[in-house]
């Protein structure tokens, strides 16, 4: 079985400061697994790291065998981000249409809003 997730000696380091420093690991389908540690350990920067939102200093990352930036990763992952400004400032319509905007075949938008209520 290949993994879903793959991090290969991964580093990242923001002005000389080391944030995650040579991490690998897999994560198979169908598996549950937690990312621990005290404030700082680097679980932000990794988790952006996979995600394609941050591209790391050192070393490699692959989701479905691929780069997390790679357009057919992005449509079949999904992340509610830690802090996300922007949304304060949107109407449930526009946030129904951005997050529609990522899938190739979106459901519609009139049976969005009767789901969601």
């Amino acid at each position: 079985m290949n993994p879903v997730i793959e991090l290969h000696h991964t580093s990242k380091t923001f002005n000389n400061r080391i944030a995650v420093n040579d991490v690998s690991f897999q994560i198979e389908q169908g598996s549950v697994t937690a990312i621990l540690g005290p404030n700082g350990a680097g679980k932000t920067t990794t988790l952006s790291m996979m995600l394609g939102l941050l591209e790391p200093s050192q070393g490699s990352v692959k989701l479905f065998g691929s780069s997390p930036k790679e357009r057919s990763v992005r449509e079949r992952i999904g992340v509610m981000l830690q802090h996300v400004s922007i949304m304060d400032r949107l109407k449930v319509r526009e946030i129904l249409e951005l997050t529609r905007s990522y899938y190739p075949n979106p459901m519609d938008m009139e049976f969005l809003i009767h789901l969601t209520g």
